[in-house]
């Protein structure tokens, strides 16, 4: 980037993106720490991804050659455990992505503004009771 032009982002998905940000944080993790992480960070500003989206995900980033995995035996000897690091190139083009894809609109999937949009189909108590506990819950969170 000497030259002052600035590299073409991959078009990879949003979620590609994501799993290949949290592997940035990490020496090494399995598709199982990634999904436990996705579930406990990711969730509450973007969206936890399936196991399945995951490890589609990884597959689709070894082969851009952003990530590599190895099988490491389990304590029981039997079972393999396979564990993704992200390679100089990923780390690249993550920090490509973070800094110079296009701002995008947010996706925002809020089941209760989706119920309260939905209000006419609702009971008026019903839908106050929603309401309520979605301030309770927020009000908790915060």
């Amino acid at each position: 980037m000497t030259d002052g032009v600035t590299p073409a982002v991959p078009d990879l998905p949003t979620t590609a993106w994501a799993v290949l940000g949290m592997l940035s944080h990490a020496e090494e993790l399995s598709g199982y720490d990634l999904k436990k992480w996705a579930d406990w960070s990711l969730q509450f500003f973007y969206w936890s991804p399936s196991f399945s989206q995951i490890y589609a995900e990884l597959k689709r980033l070894e082969k851009h050659g952003y990530a590599t995995s190895r099988t490491v035996v389990q304590e029981d000897g039997v079972r393999g455990k396979r564990m993704y690091a992200i390679t100089p190139e990923g780390r690249a083009a993550a920090a490509n992505w973070v800094n110079h894809a296009p701002v995008e609109a947010p996706v925002l999937k809020h089941s209760v503004m989706l119920r309260a949009w939905l209000g006419n189909l609702a009971e008026p108590d019903r839908m106050r009771e929603i309401l309520t506990e979605h301030i309770s819950y927020a009000e908790r969170m915060r």
